[in-house]
């Protein structure tokens, strides 16, 4: 099953630089059409998918790497 073009949005939106914390946020919620909260589960259920690894290797490394750090995705650590 390939990625759909939510969840690539979804990926693409939470691996973006972003000017501040409700720019990102507002990112997230438009590509994925969802509750900001639901999107935050979406993306760390897409996190540990190996089938969205294949898709955004590169993208999905940076969100791991700011999750495991704790920084709550933000592009600012």
């Amino acid at each position: 099953m390939a990625l759909s073009d939510v969840d690539r949005a979804i990926v693409r939106a939470a691996a973006g630089t972003y000017r501040d914390a409700g720019a990102e946020l507002e990112a997230l919620t438009w590509a994925s059409g969802q509750s900001l909260t639901r999107t935050w589960q979406r993306l760390n259920q897409l996190i540990s998918d190996p089938e969205a690894w294949e898709a955004e290797p590169a993208a999905l490394l940076e969100l791991r790497r700011r999750r495991d750090r704790g920084s709550r995705f933000t592009s600012g650590g």
